[in-house]
Order: C-alpha cells, then sequence, then structure tokens
C-alpha cells in the first residue's frame, strides 16, 4: 500500500510541476483566462508525456485540444461564431477571415493544426499510412502550442510578440 500512496504522491508533484510550468510558458495574461480544465490541464498532460519519452503522439493529441479549447475561447471574446469549423485549421481560418488573427499568427497556427492532424487523424491519404510522431515533436509541439497561446492573448490585449 505504500508503494501506491508513493506512486500517487509522486504523480501529484509531476502533475503540479507541469502545471506550474505551463503557466509560466503561456505567461501570466493567458494563464488568468485560460480554462484549467480545457487549457492549462491538457497542456501540462501534453508536458508530461513529452517528458517521459515514447509518447510523442500523446503529446500532441493532448496539447492539441488544449489549443483547440483555448480558439473556442477566443473566438467567444471576439464575438465571432467559427460555425461548423471543425478542427485547428478550419477555426484559425475562420478568424483569420473575420480579421481577428494576422498573417504571422496563422501560419504560426499552421504547424500546430497539421502536426495535430497527423498525430490525431490515423492514415493519411497522401501517404497511404500514419504519420510516427517523435518524442522530439511532442516536446516542441508543447512549448509551440503554449507559445502560440501566449502571442494570441497578447495579440488580443494589444501586444505584438512571437
Amino acid at each position: 500500500m505504500s508503494n501506491l500512496l508513493a506512486e500517487l504522491a509522486a504523480g501529484s508533484g509531476e502533475e503540479a510541476a507541469a502545471v506550474y510550468r505551463v503557466r509560466e510558458e503561456i505567461g501570466a495574461s493567458a494563464a488568468a483566462v485560460c480554462d484549467h480544465d480545457k487549457v492549462i490541464a491538457p497542456l501540462a498532460a501534453g508536458a508530461r508525456h513529452a517528458s517521459g519519452g515514447g509518447a510523442g503522439r500523446e503529446a500532441v493529441v493532448n496539447a492539441g485540444n488544449a489549443i483547440e479549447s483555448f480558439l473556442n475561447w477566443y473566438r467567444n471574446e471576439r464575438g465571432h461564431s467559427v460555425g461548423g469549423a471543425h478542427g485547428l485549421n478550419a477555426k484559425v481560418e475562420s478568424l483569420r477571415g473575420a480579421g481577428h488573427l494576422p498573417p504571422k499568427l496563422v501560419n504560426a497556427s499552421k504547424y500546430l493544426g497539421h502536426i495535430r492532424n497527423a498525430a490525431d487523424h490515423g492514415v493519411d491519404a497522401d501517404i497511404g499510412t500514419s504519420w510516427n510522431i517523435s518524442d522530439a515533436t511532442g516536446r516542441n509541439y508543447v512549448f509551440v502550442a503554449a507559445q502560440f497561446i501566449r502571442s494570441v492573448v497578447d495579440f488580443h490585449e494589444g501586444r505584438f510578440e512571437m
């Protein structure tokens, strides 16, 4: 029984450290507006998967879910309906078309959308098989996702930083 408690305590400590790191990466402004359960916790889960090795795909899927939830928040903040837009690329394109995201952020998001699709959509019709997602891609994806969220919040608040 004590081994189980020790494992739970270690896991809780790792989770708390990951949440702290995510909040640091996205910055105080973004941390203040991002839903913990829908954005911060999935990003932290992605970071934990990325740091453990052998789970690049899981890191991308978790961080991708966080971005999609964040984009839902952002569209509400801008008073914009993304209607039938499903997925990161479609939501970003809808926000771009309405003038709510500048080209630099749209282009940065394309990496996030396409890597997430590679991780989460099974067989790619263009190549006839699924993409393998490396540990390095998982790690990098989490950090790019955090910076994208930070940059969109900064843009929303009149600051321009990538």
